[in-house]
């Protein structure tokens, strides 16, 4: 189901604490690029984390971080602990982002992880993930 952004509104009693040449223009990086792939894990026994690096690509100005949430699958991918936002990013500034997998069973896991800057853009990594079989109880995945 898609999810609406907020809106930020101005208006003639305020600014929120954010002056308008305080937004920012720069566009919003996650690294590392791609899929994010969690592998195999043993459902309701193992987990594995994966981080990220929220960067600005503009070496003068920066970008507002302004929602991060998770797409898909959110019982079984967490952001852990969530960083705290709004926030600006300066160009040399940067925000780590960890994300755990924690199957709850055997079954192919699909989410994507989603940032929104304050100027509305979306930054998107797909995460993808398995719980494997693991009848023998030996907290392996079976072959």
């Amino acid at each position: 189901m898609p999810r609406s952004l907020p809106a930020l509104v101005l208006c003639g009693c305020g600014s929120f604490g954010l002056d308008l040449a305080e937004l920012g223009s720069g566009r919003l990086v996650i690294q590392p690029a791609g899929d994010a792939d969690f592998g195999e894990l043993v459902p309701n026994r193992q987990s594995a984390v994966l981080r990220f690096t929220l960067t600005t690509e503009d070496e003068t100005g920066g970008s507002g971080v302004n929602e991060l949430w998770i797409e898909g699958d959110t019982g079984d991918f967490a952001i852990t602990p969530t960083p705290e936002v709004p926030r600006m990013l300066e160009a040399s500034d940067h925000m780590g982002i960890a994300v755990r997998f924690r199957p709850t069973e055997s079954r192919a896991f699909a989410g994507e992880l989603l940032a929104a800057t304050l100027s509305g853009e979306l930054v998107r990594i797909p995460l993808l993930g398995v719980g494997c079989e693991n009848d023998d109880g030996n907290n392996r995945c079976d072959p």
